[in-house]
C-alpha cells in the first residue's frame, strides 16, 4: 500500500507539471491565435471560406464571394452620432422623442431640459437605439423638426472583438483543465498550487468577459446625442422699419426728448454743484496757504526795499556832510 500511495503522489505531481506546461504553452499560443483571428475578421478562415477540399492549396487560398459576404456580416462596428434640432416648443419635442424611443426598442441614457440666461429652453438627450433601427430613427427625427446639424461616426472593432473571444475560449479551456486537476489532487500542497493557478485564470477570464459584454452593448445599440434648441427669431424687414410716424408718436417723441434734455441739464448742474462742494475745503485750504505765501513774500520785499532806501538816504546824508 505504501508503494501505491507513493506512486499515486508521483502521478499527481506529474499531472501538476503537465498543467504548468499546458499553461505556458497556452500563453505562447495566443500570438499565433491572433493571426488566425485577423484572418477570421477578414473572411479567410475555414468557417467563412468555401472551397473544395480536394483542390490544391492555390485554389484554397482564394476567397469566394460567399466568404467575402460572410466576412462583412461578421464585422463589428460601433456607431455613434450627433444631431441638432430646432423646435417651437422645446419641451414638447423632448417629451415626444423620449416617448418615441420605446417604439424603436431604444431607451434614454441621459436627458436634461434647461433654461439659459435669456429665458429660452434647451434640451439634450443621449439615446441608445438598436443599430439596425438607427437610420429609421434619425429619419423620424428629421420629420419631427428642422435639422440644423447632423453627424455620424463608425468605429470598427472587429479585430479587437475576435481577439477577446479567442482569449476567452482559451482561458475557459485552461479553467476546465485546472478543474479536472483539482479533482485529482490529493495533498494540500497540490490543491493549493492548482487553486492558485485556477484563481489567476478565472480572474483574467472575468476581465475579458467584461470587455466582451461592453463591446456587445456598444455594437448592438448605437448612441445618438440629440440637441434641441428654440427656433431663431426672424429679423424684421426693411418695410417694417421705415414706416412713417404718426402725429401722436411725433408729439410724444418730442415731449420725451425735451424731458430727457431737461433731466440731463439738471443732472449736469447737480454734478457741478456736488463737485464744488467736494472741492470747497481743499480749495479753501490751498487758497489760504497761497495768500499767506504771497503776503509773506510781499512783506519781505517791502522790508528789503525799506532797508535799501534807508541805506541810500543815509549814504546821501553822509556825502552832503562831507562836501560841507
Amino acid at each position: 500500500m505504501k508503494f501505491g500511495i507513493k506512486t499515486f503522489e508521483r502521478t499527481g505531481l506529474a499531472a501538476l507539471l503537465c498543467a504548468g506546461v499546458l499553461l505556458t504553452a497556452g500563453c505562447s499560443a495566443i500570438a499565433p491565435m491572433d493571426s488566425g483571428l485577423r484572418d477570421n475578421a477578414t473572411g479567410y478562415t475555414s468557417e467563412s471560406a468555401v472551397y473544395d477540399g480536394e483542390q490544391g492549396a492555390d485554389s484554397a487560398a482564394v476567397p469566394s464571394t460567399a466568404a467575402v459576404g460572410a466576412a462583412r456580416e461578421n464585422q463589428k462596428i460601433i456607431y455613434t452620432g450627433d444631431i441638432t434640432l430646432e423646435a417651437q416648443d422645446v419641451r414638447q419635442l423632448h417629451d415626444e422623442i423620449v416617448e418615441s424611443l420605446k417604439g424603436y426598442g431604444g431607451y434614454v441614457s441621459s436627458s436634461d431640459v434647461y433654461e439659459n440666461a435669456d429665458g429660452q429652453l434647451y434640451a439634450n438627450i443621449t439615446a441608445r437605439v438598436p443599430t439596425e433601427q438607427m437610420d429609421v430613427f434619425r429619419a423620424a427625427l428629421s420629420d419631427k423638426a428642422k435639422v440644423t446639424q447632423s453627424s455620424q461616426n463608425a468605429q470598427e472593432v472587429t479585430e479587437e472583438y475576435y481577439d477577446i473571444e479567442a482569449r476567452i475560449e482559451h482561458l475557459q479551456k485552461q479553467e476546465q483543465e485546472l478543474l479536472r486537476l483539482m479533482e485529482k489532487a490529493q495533498t494540500v500542497e497540490e490543491i493549493m498550487k492548482v487553486n492558485d493557478s485556477l484563481s489567476g485564470v478565472q480572474e483574467e477570464l472575468e476581465v475579458y468577459e467584461g470587455k466582451k459584454r461592453y463591446l456587445d452593448d456598444r455594437i448592438d445599440d448605437s448612441t445618438l446625442d440629440i440637441h434641441i434648441q428654440p427656433v431663431r427669431e426672424l429679423v424684421k424687414t426693411n418695410q417694417e422699419s421705415i414706416q412713417a410716424m404718426t402725429g401722436e408718436e411725433l408729439g410724444n417723441g418730442m415731449l420725451k426728448g425735451l424731458d430727457n434734455s431737461w433731466r440731463i441739464l439738471v443732472n449736469i448742474l447737480g454734478f457741478i454743484v456736488i463737485g464744488i462742494c467736494y472741492l470747497i475745503l481743499p480749495l479753501g485750504v490751498a487758497g489760504g496757504i497761497t495768500l499767506l505765501v504771497i503776503y509773506l513774500v510781499r512783506r519781505h520785499k517791502r522790508k528789503k526795499t525799506a532797508k535799501a532806501e534807508a541805506a541810500l538816504q543815509k549814504e546821501d546824508e553822509t556825502k552832503e556832510e562831507t562836501q560841507q
